[in-house]
């Protein structure tokens, strides 16, 4: 019989070159949200590190920072604008998600089941 062995997980992949013209900008994003979301709530915190330890894109912050880059602009309130877009994202998902599980437990359907996704007031 083997032994379960949890195979090694795969090196991070290298940013890509449209993440490396603004990654000094990325950072900043990351140290505003972990900024922003300190709180005594355990819950907020943890929201704050998913947002920048997830692994994702986050396509939409990184339009707001090269487009800021690309138009020559300065200051830095780039940095807060796509804080703020990936706040807003990260919000939605999460009342998404909220509101597909509440009704789909209110139907009494799977998540998986055709049509659950959709709430039935659509």
């Amino acid at each position: 019989m083997t032994a379960n062995v949890s195979p090694t997980p795969p090196a991070s992949p290298s940013p890509s070159p449209l993440h490396a013209v603004v990654a000094d900008d990325f950072e900043a994003v990351n140290r505003t949200i972990v900024t922003q979301l300190n709180s005594r709530v355990p819950l907020v915190e943890t929201i704050g590190q998913y947002i920048i330890e997830s692994g994702g894109k986050r396509l939409r912050p990184l339009l707001v920072l090269l487009a800021a880059r690309s138009l020559g602009y300065e200051g830095d309130k780039h940095i807060t604008l796509a804080t703020l877009i990936e706040f807003m994202h990260t919000s939605t998902c999460c009342m998404t998600t909220w509101w597909t599980s509440r009704t789909c437990a209110v139907a009494k359907k799977p998540p998986t089941t055709p049509g659950a996704m959709r709430p039935r007031c659509w």
